[in-house]
């Protein structure tokens, strides 16, 4: 179960949050632009090709790969694509949770 200083939480706080389980006062959420490339590049030490990162994409997104895949068409001409790894990182762990978080806060 999860804890909070201690005490044991009936959910997990992003599930309470988006169901609107929270005291109604101002509150700031937001990640940082870059947030996925410490994350990247401490997971892939090397240079990734573009390959690698499509076999990687679709291990951690499966179905949404090519979407994503899409969205954030590599240049063919790069020597390294971990940063545009970084990207998808940063949007699929951080960003897209923060607003699918304040969307619900929002009609909770």
């Amino acid at each position: 179960s999860p804890t909070m200083d201690g005490d044991i939480l009936s959910a997990e706080i992003l599930d309470n949050f988006s169901a609107g389980h929270f005291h109604r006062k101002p509150f700031i959420i937001g990640t940082v632009h870059e947030e996925g490339v410490l994350f990247t590049y401490e997971a892939f030490g090397k240079a990734m090709s573009e390959k690698e990162v499509a076999l990687v994409s679709v291990a951690f997104m499966r179905e949404k790969a090519l979407a994503a895949y899409e969205e954030y068409k590599p240049p063919s001409n790069l020597t390294d694509y971990r940063p545009l790894l970084a990207v998808a990182v940063t949007e699929l762990i951080f960003a897209c949770p923060a607003r699918k978080a304040i969307r619900s806060a929002v009609t909770a």
